[in-house]
């Protein structure tokens, strides 16, 4: 039987518990190689859905099948070439045990050998994060902030960097209310209504900013929820 694929040190995970949830499929891969990969099999799914989404790739589609979005990913650059050998091979034992075909543990186990590999590729491409700093400020239509404007808010994003070095906040406009404060969302945008000059107060300093010289409204989803 082939060994089961070793957690080799590396630096952490992009996002919350990803490097246990590699644990938990490499522990189940002792006990159960088929729960195994198809435990690995969705958190795959979840990350390259959440993946395209943070890099606003998704193109206005609410998800994308996986085939697709590996493409897409492949299009922009951000995969090593090694990777869609494992995709295929991963995928390829995945979909026999989804359709009620067998493969033997060998197989299984070098699959899964291959999906964490995906798995650690998706966590190492380099994109910005969008968290969520405040859920929404008033909005003006003057300087003064004196006129506010109706049925919108701005919602302030703190977008940390690639390499997690650096952090900047910038303020954009939305007629949501699903945004709360330290949450991850997606980098999606409506033009279904476009917002001239406005202005806000800082939440933190009251002091009066610029807040857009003209922008789209923001509608980026929680990256829980894509």
């Amino acid at each position: 039987m082939a060994a089961v694929p070793q957690l080799a040190s590396g630096p952490p995970a992009d996002g919350p518990d990803e490097g246990e949830v590699v644990q938990r499929v490499l522990a189940a891969a002792t006990q159960s190689p088929k729960a195994a990969l198809l435990l690995l099999a969705s958190e795959i799914e979840k990350q390259v859905r959440q993946l395209l989404a943070s890099m606003g790739l998704l193109k206005g589609h609410k998800t994308l099948p996986l085939q697709r979005a590996f493409a897409e990913l492949d299009e922009w650059g951000g995969l090593p070439k090694h990777v869609a050998a494992s995709v295929k091979l991963f995928w390829d034992v995945r979909n026999r045990l989804v359709h009620g075909h067998t493969a033997s543990d060998d197989d299984i186990l070098r699959a899964i050998d291959s999906g964490v590999t995906i798995l650690r590729a998706l966590q190492a491409i380099p994109h910005e994060l969008n968290i969520v700093y405040h859920p929404g400020v008033t909005i003006y239509t003057d300087p003064e902030c004196r006129t506010p404007i109706e049925g919108a808010r701005g919602v302030i994003l703190e977008t940390v960097s690639p390499g997690g070095v650096t952090k900047t906040r910038r303020i954009f406009p939305t007629t949501l209310t699903h945004f709360k404060k330290g949450v991850r969302v997606a980098w999606e945008w409506s033009d279904a209504r476009r917002f001239e000059q406005a202005w806000y107060r800082d939440p933190d300093t009251g002091q009066i900013q610029d807040a857009w010289k003209g922008s789209m409204e923001f509608i980026g989803r929680p990256l829980e929820e894509v």
